[in-house]
This record gives C-alpha cells, structure tokens and sequence, in this order.
C-alpha cells in the first residue's frame, strides 16, 4: 500500500478520485504545446532582438570603427 500522507491510516492510490488521473494525464498533453508556441515566440523576439542590436552596431559604432 502506498501512503501518500504521514498519518498512519494513510490514503492508497486506489482511493484517489478518477477526475485526479485525468487531471494528470492530461496536464503534460496541455502543457507541452504550450510550452512549444512560448519557445517559437521567444526565439521569434530574441531574433528580432538581435538584428536590432546589429543594426544599432552598425550604424552607430560601426561608423567610427576603423574595421
């Protein structure tokens, strides 16, 4: 028997609600196209972010270098 609790009558897995498994099962299927659009839209602003700072370089800086 699994206790998920420190008394001593504990609760067993088979005791839990059905609605807590489909909870959990369903919780990754939820999270991980989440998770992957968050990504896509990060590296989408982080990019963006980085031609600015090129073109920031280049126009201000760069002008000055002697490169």
């Amino acid at each position: 028997m699994v206790s998920l609790s420190g008394s001593h009558e504990g609760l067993s897995l088979s005791q839990l609600p059905a609605a807590l498994y489909a909870v959990a099962f369903l919780f990754p299927l939820l999270l991980v196209p989440l998770q992957e659009f968050m990504k896509i839209r990060d590296k989408k602003h982080y990019l963006r972010y980085q031609r600015k700072i090129k073109l920031l370089f280049n126009t201000k800086l760069g002008m000055h270098s002697p490169v």
